[in-house]
């Protein structure tokens, strides 16, 4: 809205005014002042469109108005009217800045006169405003222009500086003074001045503008830079100058020199490189280098553009294509993976590493290709290796140069019952079991160290507290420089092997002993059968109740004794064949019992657990009978002088499993468990393994044999059966006799003999034997007997008298073993003569004949060294009358 000030001391003058005013703007507010006290306060009511104020007024005049307005605002339109003013004082007032002078007969013109000082006014401040902007703008642009680090310059037709900014000079310590007037031949010097100054006069000449790099010297340094030069024109199009900017590309020509070299570099080792560089674009190659080019059978120029799907194993392509599409489009896809060719003469592995890159504008894969052939070659050994060692069936134990545990496999960890977190990282001595000297030890460990294989036995604990058995062998393991890094060893476990292995030469050593005692058995026989014989016939002469037939009686049992000592012999080294029927091992336990009560002192205490439901067992009662006795004994025995506890039991166990490996010479099925144990004073672990050979005893002279537990083991081991001991000094001894299990019939006991009267006969009967004492004891007693006996030493003189007259004699009795002619032959030679004639075979020993032997062998009988009257009485009456009923028609 339009303010205006009106100042005229006269009201009636502005009335007038303020109706020309209203009248050309209604809405216009005017403030209207007559006295000097108003015009003051007006003049703090500022802005005001326009005033209009009287030359000629009471208290000043317009001149004072002028100046208080201009004071106030320079530029705000100030009109003065008058009734009587002079051409001076219009004058005057225009040079204070009056915009108008009116006189007051003009009155009318006042609207217009306010129109036109009022544009005028407004003009002027736009005038004044651009230039301002100008002058601001030129401000700018010259602190843009110093302020440029690249130069901006002018140039005059003859190409001379005329200006240039003082900011672009500073790197090259210059100043704008030190180039405006200089043409720019005279900076850039030779070659390159002319060449510029060439560039200018073709901008002046063409009026188009021109940009270039060159080169530029200055002092010892080279510049690079990017020019650009434009005319600039005069109003009526004429070149009246050359513009120019001038910027500095050093850097970036050095970066591109870099990054030139840099390429090369990197396309030498492209080229060179030992693993494949290759970049492909839509399933294509785009660049490949020697090395791939080599490993596909092709060259870099046949594979450009060719899709590399073809040269993949064909299982694999969609994943590559996959993964290569994935890749271009920026979606996730796997940086490495391993890629197999399609090559069917050979297996072949490449590891790609795969990266976006950009190719000529548009997305590629960029790939680093290396041969992992040898590496998945190498890997599939060592997994299996891995498994071979994880699966082996020996153990494996894998140590550090410092001999530390690192691996244990599964065979070694299931043998010895530990977990593989109790054993790795711990020394190899931990192992120690306390069987083998430290000695034995240090020579292991110093053998290895020296880088030689050791292999030997080693006993290694359990977990559980026991001991196994492993045979060995320690490799050392050699870094490059030869030393010893770590330490394999593989241990075979020879537990079972050798508890077999010990079993063997048991066995092997109580052949070779039994062998010797039945040759001694032999001897004995003969002897005994004298001894016994003459001991019978001399009874036969005596009175019972004579001292001299007491003392023969004694005789006779001493005899009988010795014959028992001969049948153990015999029996343990299994030259006696047992007479195996059914047995129940309960009878035989409690008749033991009976008898053990009546004759061990009551500081024994007998504890007896037979259950009837305890099936029988096949054997010989009576040997059945002496297993039971002689343990029985050797535990009363171990309790004597402190007394004690015996028990026995019986019971039904059925062997199989795990159970097979602590009882390796018994088969899989059901078995009787006899069961002695004694609290005495127990056996020393030294010579546990020794109690169960021949004549090995600890008791004192005259106590024992120490044949009694070998006759056991002989016993047992003949009825297919097993003896395990276990015993601890101080606390005692068990035994447990297993022996199979038969589920059908059985006896109470050992069968007793019947005695009854001697037979007797008349008939012819020759006897041969090597010793005469057993031949005139045969004699007497046949003929004793009413027998005609015809007696032999020398089996060629026996047989040269059976050859005389064959028909002389109805029965031959004859030794088995004989010098010059065994009684094999002896028979065979007079059945020859005489195919009817009987013949009764006598042996003390004999591992190769018994009764079911020697009647295969064409003899009647067989009769065991020694008898006595009663066993040759009846042999003969029993052979003579079944020869005489073999002939009856």
């Amino acid at each position: 809205m339009l303010k205006f000030l009106l100042v005229d001391d006269n009201p009636n003058d502005r009335f007038l005014i303020s109706r020309l005013i209203h009248k050309e703007w209604p809405e216009a507010e005017i403030r209207e002042v007559g006295g000097s006290a108003d015009f003051h306060r007006a003049m703090e009511d500022f802005p005001y469109t326009a005033v209009v104020t009287d030359y000629h007024l009471r208290w000043s005049d317009g001149l004072e108005v002028l100046a208080r307005v201009r004071e106030r605002d320079p530029h705000v339109p100030v009109i003065m009217v008058t009734g009587t003013g002079t051409e001076e004082v219009a004058v005057r007032a225009l040079k204070n800045g009056l915009s108008d002078y009116l006189l007051k007969r003009h009155m009318k013109r006042l609207p217009a006169a306010i129109s036109e000082c009022l544009e005028k006014a407004f003009l002027r401040k736009q005038v004044e405003e651009a230039h301002r902007r100008l002058l601001a703008s030129e401000r700018r642009y010259r602190m843009v222009v110093e302020s440029a680090s690249d130069w901006i310059f002018t140039l005059d037709l003859e190409g001379r500086y005329t200006s240039v900014n003082k900011r672009a000079l500073e790197p090259l310590g210059l100043e704008p003074g030190d180039l405006i007037g200089k043409r720019v031949d005279e900076i850039h010097g030779g070659e390159e001045g002319s060449g510029y100054l060439d560039r200018v006069r073709h901008v002046i000449e063409s009026g188009k503008a021109f940009s270039f790099e060159h080169e530029f010297h200055w002092g010892d340094r080279v510049y690079w830079h990017l020019d650009t030069l434009y005319p600039l024109l005069d109003e009526e199009g004429r070149v009246e100058a050359v513009g120019g900017t001038c910027t500095d590309i050093t850097e970036q020509k050095n970066l591109e020199r870099a990054i030139r070299e840099s390429e090369e570099r990197y396309r030498i080792l492209a080229e060179r490189s030992p693993v494949g560089v290759i970049i492909t674009q839509e399933a294509r190659f785009i660049y490949v280098n020697n090395t791939l080019a080599r490993l596909l059978g092709r060259s870099p120029e046949e594979l450009q553009g060719r899709s590399f799907l073809p040269f993949i194993r064909e299982d694999y392509r969609e994943f590559v294509r996959t993964a290569h599409l994935d890749r271009l489009a920026g979606r996730e896809a796997p940086a490495v993976y391993p890629l197999p060719l399609a090559d069917p003469g050979e297996e072949r592995w490449l590891e790609v590493h795969s990266s976006l890159i950009s190719h000529e504008g548009r997305p590629a894969a960029l790939g680093i290709v290396v041969d992992i052939t040898e590496r998945i070659r190498a890997d599939r050994r060592k997994r299996l290796f891995e498994a071979v060692i994880e699966q082996a069936s020996e153990g494996i134990i894998i140590a550090d140069g410092d001999g530390v545990i690192q691996y244990v496999n599964p065979a070694f960890l299931s043998a010895t019952g530990y977990d593989a977190g109790e054993l790795e990282r711990r020394p190899l001595a931990d192992l120690s079991s306390g069987v083998h000297e430290p000695a034995y030890y240090e020579e292991m460990w110093k053998t290895v160290k020296a880088g030689k294989v050791w292999t030997g036995d080693v006993t290694l604990p359990t977990k559980a507290g026991g001991r196994r058995d492993f045979e060995m062998t320690l490799s050392p393991v050699r870094d490059e420089e030869g030393r010893v890094m770590s330490v394999v060893a593989i241990c075979r476990d020879v537990t079972q092997e050798r508890a077999l292995e010990a079993q063997l030469r048991q066995a092997q050593k109580m052949e070779a002993l039994g062998t010797l005692a039945g040759g001694i058995a032999h001897d004995f026989n003969n002897i005994l059968g004298a001894i016994v014989g003459y001991t019978e016939l001399a009874r036969m002469e005596i009175p019972k109740e004579s001292k001299a037939h007491q003392h023969l009686e004694r005789v006779l049992a001493s005899g009988r004794r010795a014959r028992d000592l001969v049948q153990q012999i015999l029996t343990f080294s299994r030259q006696k064949e047992m007479e195996k029927r059914p047995v129940h091992l309960r009878y035989l336990i409690k008749e033991a019992v009976r008898m053990l009560r009546a004759s061990i002192p009551s500081t024994i205490e007998i504890r007896e657990y037979a259950p009837s439901e305890v099936p029988p067992v096949l054997g010989d009662p009576t040997q059945l009978h002496q297993v039971v006795m002689n343990l029985c004994t050797n535990a009363y025995h171990a309790m004597r002088e402190a007394g004690g506890e015996l028990e026995l039991r019986l019971e039904r166990v059925c062997v199989e499993g795990d159970g097979l490996l602590h009882l390796a010479e018994l088969r899989e099925g059901e078995y009787v468990v006899l069961t002695v144990r004694d609290t005495g004073c127990g056996i020393p672990h030294e010579i546990l393994d020794r109690i169960f050979e021949p004549y090995f005893t600890t008791k004192e002279v005259g106590e024992g044999t120490g044949l009694g537990l070998a006759v056991v083991h002989g016993i047992v081991r003949g009825l297919n059966g097993a003896v395990r001991v276990e015993s601890r000094v101080g606390e005692g001894t068990t035994f447990r006799i297993y022996l199979p299990a038969l589920l059908e019939g059985a006896t109470d006991g050992p069968a007793t003999e019947q005695k009854m009267d001697l037979p007797r006969g008349t008939e012819r009967v020759l006897v041969v034997d090597d010793e005469p004492a057993l031949v005139e004891m045969a004699r007497q007693i046949l003929t004793r007997l009413g027998y005609q006996v015809t007696g032999f030493s020398d089996p060629r003189e026996a047989l040269a008298r059976f050859q005389d007259a064959p028909h002389a004699f109805d029965l031959v009795i004859t030794d088995m073993t004989m010098p010059k002619i065994t009684g094999r032959k002896l028979a065979h030679a007079v059945r020859h003569l005489r195919r009817d004639l009987p013949v009764i075979l006598t042996s003390g020993y004999s591992n190769s004949i018994g009764d079911e032997e020697a009647r295969q062998a064409g003899f009647s009988a067989f009769l065991k060294k020694p008898y006595g009257a009663l066993a040759l009485a009846e042999t003969v009456r029993r052979v003579l009358d079944d020869a005489m009923a073999s002939r009856m028609p």
